[in-house]
Parts: structure tokens; sequence; C-alpha cells
């Protein structure tokens, strides 16, 4: 087995992460002194 078969088989395609039906969630994080980000994530299951 090759590096990039290792790859395709643990790392869906953006088709299989837009078509999931698992819901979509958000993680905030604040970083203090103002800054922060929120995360978008859809769990794969």
């Amino acid at each position: 087995m090759t590096e990039e078969d290792k790859t395709k088989l643990t790392v869906p395609s953006i088709d299989e992460l837009m078509s999931s039906s698992e819901p979509l969630q958000s993680l905030d994080i604040d970083a203090g002194e103002g800054k922060g980000f929120t995360v978008q994530y859809r769990a794969m299951s």
C-alpha cells in the first residue's frame, strides 16, 4: 500500500463532507484579549 492509498482511505472528499447527514457543528475558541475564532465542522460517522 502506498502513501497515496493511505491518504485516499482516511480523507473524505469535499463532496462526502458536504453531503453528510451529520449536523454542522460550531466551536467557539476564545484566545483572550478580544481575539478568538469559530470552527465549523461536521462529524463523520
